[in-house]
């Protein structure tokens, strides 16, 4: 007898029947018996699977941990691979109910075939311990159907505590402002508009960030500054940085405008910023026009004829 029907899966009460005939007359003496309709796949052991290194990383960082595909009894005895089907992996907490621990990971390993790679990426302080998880491996066409129990095998991880990391800090850029002058009215000073570190967005980001502040260390919005004009071009002469102030001192009508200021923030933490947020608006306005004495002598006349 041969199947390779799962479905045929059962025991099978079988009568063979024999049909003698002899000079004495005929009889049909008949025997009952099981037939075991056997599918190993349901009921085999999965082996050991070698994660025993464990993981170690620090709160904010990601570690991994490979190992290689699990082997069943099945595959073992018949010397074929996979002959019970794909496997799957998750990582569980037996301390809440086997649920899949959210920030750990496992996919099969690119380029290495029949290996998989655990990654591990904890992010809340609640996380710091070492960790008694377990890897739940599972047959995938038994798991279900047949209730097949799968395998699980320790895995620590032990997080460690976060340190200050200030490089992935973000910032709002300030808010539009304007700046007014005139020609000639002595000169006027203005600051360099700022992009400041939001810290409870930036928390939210990174637990390395959050133990910078709870640690009284905080992360420092120091920066270098260069400003152009918004389409990149060179300040005009009459407005002068000196990377935390702009003076501007216009001098001549012909700097009447509005020049539209762009500012490239390099900071020591997190990354470069670039806005346009600062106007700054040059006017003149004529006070007085001094009386002129009329002229007494070198005077010229034209005479127009009164019809013109």
């Amino acid at each position: 007898m041969f199947t390779s029907d799962d479905t045929l899966h059962a025991t099978y009460a079988v009568t063979l029947t024999n049909a003698i005939t002899h000079s004495d007359g005929t009889w049909s003496p008949a025997m009952t018996f099981n037939v075991d309709v056997v599918d190993p796949c349901r009921t085999t052991a999965i082996a050991t699977v070698d994660i025993a290194a464990g993981m170690t990383l620090e709160l904010g960082n990601t570690a991994t941990l490979d190992f290689l595909e699990a082997i069943d009894g099945v595959e073992t005895s018949t010397n074929l691979v996979a002959v019970c089907g794909p496997k799957s992996y998750v990582v569980v907490d037996p301390g809440a109910s086997d649920a899949a621990v959210s920030w750990i990971s496992i996919a099969a390993k690119v380029g290495s075939a029949g290996t998989y790679t655990i990654t591990a990426s904890p992010i809340l302080e609640s996380f710091v311990a070492t960790q008694s998880y377990n890897l739940y491996t599972t047959l995938d066409n038994y798991d279900d159907e047949h209730s097949h129990p799968g395998r699980t095998d320790t895995l620590t991880i032990v997080v460690q505590a976060a340190t200050c990391d200030c490089t992935d800090v973000v910032r709002d850029h300030p808010a539009a402002s304007a700046h007014a002058g005139a020609v000639s009215d002595g000169g006027t000073t203005v600051a360099i508009p700022i992009a400041i570190i939001n810290q409870s967005d930036s928390e939210a980001l990174n637990p390395k960030i959050r133990w910078c502040y709870s640690s009284a260390a905080n992360c420092a919005n120091t920066a270098t500054y260069a400003v152009t004009m918004d389409d990149n071009s060179v300040l005009p002469s009459f407005i002068v940085s000196d990377g935390t102030t702009l003076t501007v001192t216009p001098t001549d009508g012909l700097e009447v405008d509005v020049y539209i200021i762009k500012t490239v923030m390099t900071p020591t933490y997190g990354v470069v910023e670039t806005y346009s947020t600062l106007t700054i608006t040059i006017t003149c306005t004529i006070a007085s026009i001094n009386d002129v004495a009329a002229p007494s002598s070198n005077l010229d006349y034209i005479l127009y004829d009164s019809t013109h």
